[in-house]
């Protein structure tokens, strides 16, 4: 491979790394939407005096997200684990959220 070559394989490098740069910050937002209806759902779940965690629907969700990534190139055990992953963190962010809005509760009482 000639010197000009080896610059057009990596010009045409930067550029796939610029796209996937572009598709992780896609990624991103996306994550902080699920995130802002998580809390949504946190302080329903709050105000109606129901429990952080639905084992069913960490199933529904997975099992979701499997049927999801079988009908694309994402294998259906890395949609499992990143879902996995997000529920878990869910759960954690849901349980700052609401020892949050006790503490609030707390201090206008």
């Amino acid at each position: 491979m000639d010197v000009k070559q080896s610059a057009t394989d990596l010009s045409e490098l930067d550029a796939l790394r610029r796209e996937q740069d572009a598709v992780d910050r896609e990624i991103v937002d996306v994550l902080a939407k699920r995130l802002a209806l998580r809390k949504k759902i946190s302080a329903f779940r709050l105000a109606n005096d129901l429990p952080t965690i639905d084992p069913g629907r960490r199933e529904f969700v997975l099992k979701q997200a499997e049927k999801f990534a079988s009908q694309t190139i994402v294998p259906e055990a890395m949609a499992h684990e990143v879902f996995n992953t997000l529920i878990d963190w869910s759960h954690r962010l849901d349980r700052e959220w609401r020892n949050e809005a006790k503490k609030q509760e707390g201090k206008s009482s």
